[in-house]
């Protein structure tokens, strides 16, 4: 289950002449064709699964984020390998996933996600 809260809007702006990523294929602000320019938020990953690390591999590969505005958390090391390949910074405290993340994503199989949030 991917569950999406945002801490802050200001942060989840576009830079100025940042292609929306709406289907126009158009170069702009510097972007190529296909591809958005990177926004302005703190990505912060509840649940590093296999699900969670596509994600942040898609998100890294698109440039949609960098590596150092992404961060993850898990209860043990055994996911976090390829984060950490990946240069994505990781945890295993959730509340500091919380607050230094903009964005908060939870990433957990359906029956943990009140015990992650409780």
């Amino acid at each position: 289950m991917i569950a999406l809260y945002c801490n802050s809007k200001e942060n989840m702006s576009m830079p100025q002449g940042a292609k929306s990523g709406t289907g126009d294929d158009s170069p702009a602000g510097g972007t190529s064709p296909g591809r958005v320019a990177a926004v302005k938020a703190k990505f912060g990953f509840i649940g590093v699964g296999k699900m969670a690390t596509a994600i942040i591999s898609g998100m890294l590969e698109s440039g949609i984020t960098t590596a150092d505005n992404v961060i993850g958390s898990a209860p043990s090391d055994r996911n976090m390998g390829p984060l950490k390949e990946m240069g994505v910074q990781t945890t295993h405290n959730n509340l500091e996933v919380a607050q230094r993340s903009t964005v908060i994503v939870l990433a957990v199989k359906p029956q943990l996600i009140w015990p992650v949030v409780d």
